[in-house]
């Protein structure tokens, strides 16, 4: 039997952070606006969504926000939320800054570092709520999952000796019943000692045993995670000079 499917209405895109592990380039220009084959990263994301008939898109912005003013122009649905906090606090901050936009949504959640190189990854429509994932050889230095009977039931950080046989991205589908205990997890930490460096996605954690969290999984080479110059070079080998000045 087919499985139903709920319409994405939103998607979230996460840029106020300041790129500081792929400096230089990001001291002029925010990372998610470096270019990647021509194209911002971030341009990636928004053409991908439309692409998908996702119609409503939003941008947290904070490090050098101007910047990315010119997107409203050109794409038209853009609506941007500022992150004030983004100095000091983690992506928990630009979730909290956007979730009263979100509620009540089928949500695309994104950061904005994803450079999509095959569109086909951006679903306009989705059964449950689901990360995507990679599998890959043993790697204890990515993002990932502790994982119970095909169900999400920790987001873990990378630890030295701790291997996982996959890699997360920064990028899920929220379903509007599951995101609002997800919204409610994040106001409780938001009241917390250190909740500063949290990722949202760890609020998550209070909540998997609530909610169906799923996976989708995706090859090599449909989108690349560009948290550092080595990133970007194995997106854009162009950029390979940037690495004999390191």
């Amino acid at each position: 039997m087919k499985k139903s499917t709920h319409k994405i209405t939103t998607a979230l895109l996460m840029a106020a952070g300041m790129g500081t592990r792929i400096r230089p380039l990001s001291e002029e220009t925010p990372k998610p606006l470096i270019p990647v084959h021509g194209m911002p990263i971030i341009e990636s994301n928004i053409q991908a969504i439309k692409s998908a008939g996702i119609e409503r898109i939003l941008i947290t912005v904070g490090y050098k926000k101007e910047k990315y003013l010119y997107l409203k122009e050109k794409y038209g649905n853009i609506e941007f939320i500022e992150n004030t906090e983004y100095k000091t606090k983690n992506t928990i901050s630009s979730f909290y800054a956007a979730m009263e936009y979100i509620q009540d949504e089928n949500c695309l959640i994104s950061e904005s570092d994803l450079y999509i190189a095959d569109p086909s990854v951006i679903k306009g429509e989705m059964d449950k709520s689901r990360y995507l994932i990679r599998y890959v050889s043993n790697q204890d230095y990515e993002w990932g999952f502790e994982m119970q009977e095909g169900r999400i039931s920790k987001v873990v950080r990378p630890r030295p000796g701790i291997f996982l046989n996959h890699h997360m991205y920064g990028l899920a589908y929220w379903m509007k019943s599951d995101l609002k205990y997800l919204i409610e997890s994040v106001k409780r930490l938001y009241n917390s000692p250190g909740h500063e460096g949290l990722a949202y996605d760890e609020a998550a954690n209070d909540i998997f045993d609530v909610i169906d969290m799923g996976i989708i999984s995706v090859d090599e080479g449909q989108l690349y995670e560009i948290d550092c110059l080595q990133d970007l070079v194995k997106a854009d080998p162009s950029y390979a000079t940037y690495l004999d000045n390191l």
